[in-house]
């Protein structure tokens, strides 16, 4: 969904400022970016927007989120911002973002990996042949070269508690092959996440659920890539409850 303003507008439920100050009299649902660059425009999207401006944030959404909200005065669209990017000087910069609802400031997310500041918990990898994973600050990186097997794997080095939670996301691009998601008791260089998984073909960078609302107690979270030429990157995972 795209809604061409830079703040909330007639019609809307909801109101989007910037700055890097937290606002002192905000009014319900406004969401605040913590920036120092101007918003020209934003966007709520799933997907990264194809054609960016100078200044344009980007609000990556999902099926659920802890600070969901109606963007209308009249009838409903209900968006579920899960992350925030902004385009500056040509590229996506990681934006922290909260919505102020019920008289308090709310998180969107809880971050294992964040893009530009790598682990948020220890991961643990698990390669096969010649299969490869690079954890860096910005992405992990999976790849296997276009002959021989080469399973690869990473995962959580702890498990995570998920009573309660309700989705993983995992915002990532596949240039080739694909790479399976997810959660899962056990997860090494030759067994995908089998708890609770999603497997994403070749694909534009978008962000990817996982629906975990059913489970109760501690998984492993991480993904795992099969043979034969596979190349991801996988910029953010996160959970909302």
């Amino acid at each position: 969904m795209i809604i061409n303003a830079t703040t909330g507008g007639a019609g809307l439920n909801f109101n989007v400022v910037g700055g890097t100050a937290q606002p002192t009299s905000p009014k319900e649902n406004t969401v605040w970016v913590n920036t120092g660059t101007g918003i020209s425009s934003w966007v709520f999207s799933a997907t990264q927007p194809s054609s960016p401006s100078a200044g344009m944030v980007w609000f990556q959404a999902g099926t659920s989120a802890p600070a969901s909200f109606n963007a209308l005065k009249k009838n409903n669209i209900t968006v579920y911002p899960n992350g925030c990017k902004q385009y500056v000087s040509g590229a996506w910069v990681s934006k922290s973002a909260k919505t102020y609802q019920g008289g308090a400031w709310k998180e969107w997310a809880t971050y294992l990996f964040k893009e530009g500041s790598g682990e948020q918990v220890p991961f643990t990898v698990a390669n096969m042949d010649n299969g490869s994973v690079n954890i860096g600050n910005d992405y992990i990186y999976m790849y296997a070269p276009s002959g021989g097997y080469g399973e690869k794997s990473f995962y959580t080095t702890n498990k995570v508690d998920l009573t309660n939670v309700k989705t993983i996301l995992f915002d990532l691009k596949v240039d080739v092959g694909d790479v399976t998601v997810g959660v899962g008791s056990q997860i090494n260089a030759t067994t995908a996440p089998q708890t609770a998984s999603t497997k994403v073909g070749a694909c534009a960078r978008k962000l990817v659920s996982v629906d975990v609302s059913s489970l109760t107690g501690s998984y492993y979270v991480g993904a795992q890539s099969g043979d034969y030429a596979k190349t991801a990157y996988i910029y953010n995972i996160y959970y909302s409850k």
